[in-house]
């Protein structure tokens, strides 16, 4: 059975066990490699991030060749990457996949991942590329495809990539909305709003089953209030309300200018890993800027879209790159 993709590693670590008929010494250093992990683990759960990083790299030196010793270098190169040092998560990804792991797509998506916030985004397409053929879903890779076109050769050609949906036929639902709302953002860039909004109403259909998350919301709801929609979906707001103290329903709050939504969203972002934090913080700064404009205040857009391009980390998400094209359509209109 296929694992669900793009599952941030749950389980990773339960690959197939290192040869227990080894010899005495190997069969001690596995051991003492997984205790070793049990407690880096637990050093992770509590913070200790350098203390957790200490501990995967000693238990990869002790562990004899096995998948769980390239699942431990996955788990470490997801640390890295996680406190922003896509370079060195790189190297350990590439590790996994040069020995033995439990599931090879799993360490390509992540690859992928920390090629494109390095920049180098045919690699990152090559890698998520080989993601797919190894089980990755469908539609996470194409929209992950349409990221690293976006980024590689220009809205042009992703957008031509983005109308064929050969691909994310029958994947899951969640990936295909994402899909969609991409497509609707390179349908705003080329300036067909009707596309756009076929987009949209499309991406919201996908999760009509399953229901939005407070995320896929968030994206929804500001493309529909940048193009004109002035009632909220029924399902965004089901979404926000089932997730009230998620990041992306606090967002939305704070961009409708709910002045107490600031401090739970400081919260939330305190718990975050620096990634993921730096991630957030540029949709919230990108969706901010389409709303300004939508207001008509064009510098304050161009300031929100300016911020989105703060950190280079966030290179590997749609949002930088959407917002450097927001940028260069603004210029000549200010």
């Amino acid at each position: 059975m296929q694992r669900a993709a793009n599952n941030n590693g749950e389980e990773i670590a339960a690959g197939r066990s290192c040869d227990l008929g080894a010899p005495h010494s190997a069969k001690r250093r596995f051991i003492a490699a997984v205790m070793t992990v049990h407690a880096a683990e637990e050093m992770a759960a509590d913070g200790n991030i350098e203390g957790a990083l200490a501990g995967y790299r000693q238990a990869i030196e002790v562990c004899p060749p096995c998948d769980e010793r390239g699942n431990f270098q996955i788990v470490l190169g997801s640390l890295l990457f996680d406190i922003g040092d896509a370079a060195a998560a790189a190297t350990e990804f590439r590790a996994a996949l040069a020995g033995g792991r439990t599931y090879p797509y799993e360490a390509e998506r992540r690859l992928s991942f920390a090629l494109g916030a390095l920049g180098q985004y045919g690699a990152a397409r090559t890698a998520m590329e080989r993601a797919g053929g190894g089980g990755e879903d469908a539609a996470f890779v194409a929209q992950y495809r349409l990221i690293l076109t976006l980024a590689e050769e220009g809205p042009t050609a992703a957008l031509t990539l983005a109308e064929d949906t050969s691909d994310v036929d029958g994947a899951q639902a969640e990936y295909r909305c994402r899909f969609a709302l991409l497509r609707a953002e390179l349908n705003r860039l080329d300036g067909n709003r009707a596309a756009a909004m076929a987009s949209l109403d499309f991406a919201a259909a996908m999760t009509a089953e399953d229901g939005l998350t407070a995320e896929l919301a968030l994206w929804l709801a500001v493309l529909d209030r940048h193009f004109g929609r002035a009632v909220l979906r029924a399902d965004v707001g089901a979404a926000f309300a089932a997730e009230p103290a998620e990041w992306a329903s606090l967002a939305w709050r704070q961009l409708n200018g709910d002045t107490t939504a600031a401090t739970p969203l400081l919260d939330a972002f305190a718990a975050m890993s620096i990634t993921r934090r730096a991630e957030n913080q540029a949709i919230i700064d990108r969706l901010r800027g389409l709303l300004f404009e939508a207001a008509g205040d064009l510098a304050a857009a161009d300031a929100a879209y300016r911020r989105t391009l703060t950190d280079t980390h966030v290179r590997w998400c749609a949002d930088w790159h959407i917002a450097a094209l927001d940028l260069a359509r603004l210029a000549p209109i200010r």
